[in-house]
């Protein structure tokens, strides 16, 4: 029994990494939270459009502050990032696993998520609450805008 739920968890997983190439930095989440962590630009927003607006401010600060180290750009690197974190309680950003090729873009990656802006937490029957999300980078990075 567990081996036939484990072929399927590898099944809809593999789905998942091929949706994720589309884009160069995908965010999914792993909660549930009825309301999502909020940052000050998406706080008149409510439900889906409050859901799209966090993704998209990750994204967003994401493209805006990672840089490709220039031994990896030099070498016309490509590959991905992987990055399980989570926005706690206190509305604080934590890195919980990055799975990457080079060390170096896991320590760029622990830079970045180091800058981002404390928000509100996302809450749960109303009390604040810590919610998980996984992004896929995909190296060389391209905004959203350009990804067609």
């Amino acid at each position: 029994m567990n081996k036939g739920w484990l072929a399927l968890f590898l099944i809809m997983y593999s789905f998942t990494i091929s949706a994720q190439e589309i884009t160069s930095v995908t965010v999914q989440s792993s909660n549930s939270a009825e309301r999502f962590p909020v940052f000050s630009d998406c706080r008149n927003l409510q439900f889906k459009a409050l859901e799209s607006c966090f993704y998209n401010q990750v994204q967003d600060f994401v493209f805006a502050n990672f840089e490709v180290p220039d031994r990896l750009k030099q070498n016309d690197f490509q590959g991905n990032v992987k990055v399980l974190f989570e926005v706690d309680s206190n509305g604080t950003f934590k890195v919980i696993y990055i799975d990457a090729t080079e060390e170096e873009l896991i320590q760029e990656t622990k830079r970045v998520f180091g800058k981002f802006p404390k928000i509100q937490p996302a809450t749960y029957n109303g009390k604040p609450t810590y919610a998980k999300f996984t992004m896929a980078l995909a190296i060389p990075l391209k905004s959203r805008e350009v990804v067609v």
